[in-house]
């Protein structure tokens, strides 16, 4: 029997968007990445679990965590008294391995930015597009690509204070709002009530300091940012679409290389 070659469309060319046409473009399949054509910002502490099939080899290294405080009272912290789930420092116990993230996106960019088409697809055409593809990934947040009444569909996540170190900054441990400093690829949780920020986190030379969404502006060093962290969503739209990494499938606890499996399984499904 004949091999099937698949048209396979992605919305996203973020990491996990790019790392999705990687496995589809390595599996022989017509590829096409739906997205405004611009290289994603990574800021702060990202890292891969796993490395990526196929793939040039790239930087490695071990990280390790370490929790201040128990589970429960970090769990508070963060997500206060009605998430349930587990957290880091139970989930990765362990020293684990790390991949560069930043240099695996260098490189996937190089490979594939020239399939990737500079057009953003509305929610209210994707009937349409997707009649014209085989398989479709989207690694775009969820509520992008939802077309049911809001209060139909919830989208359920947790407002976080990041402060993420670029090239050009790094974050100042002798600020009275930090006076912490951990060493390169390692990650403290912080479940006691001071200092203020709940995780630090340092991989591959890069650093992050969370705090909670409720923080009083005060505890917090300028130039941070709001980021709205994803747990969990009752939508359903467009079933035919293969919600890919995090912010697509809009669940907690949902790594970047987790889409590798999931885009292996639906085109092997498919082909």
């Amino acid at each position: 029997m004949a091999r099937r070659y698949l048209n396979v469309a992605i919305l996203g060319c973020g990491p996990t968007g790019l790392m999705a046409a990687h496995v589809a473009k390595i599996a022989g399949h017509n590829v096409t990445v739906f997205s405004i054509k611009k290289k994603s910002e990574l800021y702060g502490c990202q890292y891969l679990h796993a490395p990526i099939p196929f793939f040039p080899e790239v930087r490695s290294a071990i990280v390790s965590y370490t929790q201040i405080g128990d589970h429960e009272n970090y769990r508070r912290k963060v997500y206060g008294s009605n998430w349930a789930g587990t957290v880091s420092t139970q989930e990765l116990e362990k020293p684990h391995p790390a991949w560069d993230i930043r240099q695996s996106y260098d490189i996937l960019w190089d490979m594939y930015h020239d399939i990737i088409v500079d057009e953003v697809i509305a929610p209210e055409s994707l009937g349409d597009d997707l009649k014209k593809f085989d398989v479709f990934f989207s690694s775009i947040p969820a509520p992008s690509i939802c077309i049911s009444p809001w209060e139909k569909h919830s989208f359920y996540s947790q407002d976080i204070y990041a402060w993420g170190e670029t090239d050009d900054r790094k974050i100042p441990f002798d600020d009275p709002r930090i006076l912490w400093e951990i060493e390169d690829n390692s990650i403290l949780c912080n479940g006691v009530v001071n200092p203020k920020w709940y995780r630090m986190s340092r991989v591959f030379g890069y650093g992050t300091v969370e705090w909670p969404g409720y923080t009083d502006p005060k505890n917090l060093l300028p130039g941070n940012s709001m980021v709205n962290k994803p747990l969990s969503t009752n939508c359903n739209c467009w079933p035919g679409i293969h919600r890919i990494g995090r912010y697509g499938r809009w669940k907690k606890g949902i790594l970047t290389h987790h889409a590798i499996e999931e885009v292996w399984k639906a085109l092997k499904q498919n082909g």
